[in-house]
């Protein structure tokens, strides 16, 4: 199962304009996005009051505890 098919439940329920967000948000660099969702850096003006980077940095926060973990590479 690729990362897209493990995706797509939570990507059927955005919006098309959030999904165009989304990829404009994947085209920054992995660091930066990983810095801004933990809250270690500021994100630039264009993506402070985006409402996908405000879901993914609750995602990151993880406040419900739940225990994550990578899939089997098989």
């Amino acid at each position: 199962m690729t990362r897209y098919e493990r995706a797509l439940p939570m990507a059927l329920k955005m919006r098309f304009q959030f999904m165009l967000l989304f990829e404009q948000l994947l085209d920054e660099q992995d660091w930066d996005i990983y810095y801004w969702c933990t809250g270690e850096r500021t994100p630039p003006a264009r993506w402070t009051n985006s409402k996908v980077l405000a879901r993914l940095t609750v995602h990151t926060k993880n406040e419900g505890k739940v225990i994550r973990k990578m899939p089997a590479l098989s």
